[in-house]
């Protein structure tokens, strides 16, 4: 399953999918998810067509969901001491994520206004969501951490 959780934040589900509530119903995801919350992408296929996440939000939702939309994984690749990530799909395609270049200090700034305590955010490159409740987080920058969702902050 492809689905966008920001207009270019691109997540990925793997695994059998699993039913859960929210206050606007039911909805489904994969037991496994992939987060690009603070990266860039590109989707990259044989025939020479590409897909990056700084195209036009609509074109690019569309057509990355036609490119990945059942095809399976052949490859998962974290790259070292980049820590970026390339995944292969059958079709041939291959999806590659790197870090944002305004995340690459390893803060966002937030709004003007609040509080000294609370102007920046950290924000990991790209997080892969497993089962069990565990929680593999890579960046800011060259650092990763693995282990039970509700300690990673």
């Amino acid at each position: 399953m492809v689905e966008f959780t920001y207009p270019s934040v691109l997540n990925l589900h793997w695994g059998p999918e699993m039913t859960f509530r929210t206050p606007l119903g039911e909805d489904k995801k994969g037991t496994w998810i992939l987060d690009a919350f603070g990266s860039e992408w590109v989707i990259s296929c044989p025939e020479g067509k590409q897909v990056r996440s700084h195209d036009d939000e609509e074109t690019t939702r569309a057509a990355a969901k036609r490119t990945l939309e059942g095809a399976a994984t052949t490859s998962f690749d974290v790259l070292f001491p980049t820590l970026n990530l390339r995944v292969g799909f059958s079709n041939g395609c291959v999806l590659r994520l790197w870090a944002e270049e305004d995340d690459a200090e390893g803060s966002v700034p937030m709004e003007e206004g609040i509080e000294d305590e609370l102007t920046d955010v950290e924000v990991e490159d790209w997080a892969l969501f497993c089962p069990n409740d565990l929680y593999l987080r890579f960046g800011p920058g060259p650092k990763w951490w693995y282990g039970p969702r509700q300690m990673a902050s």
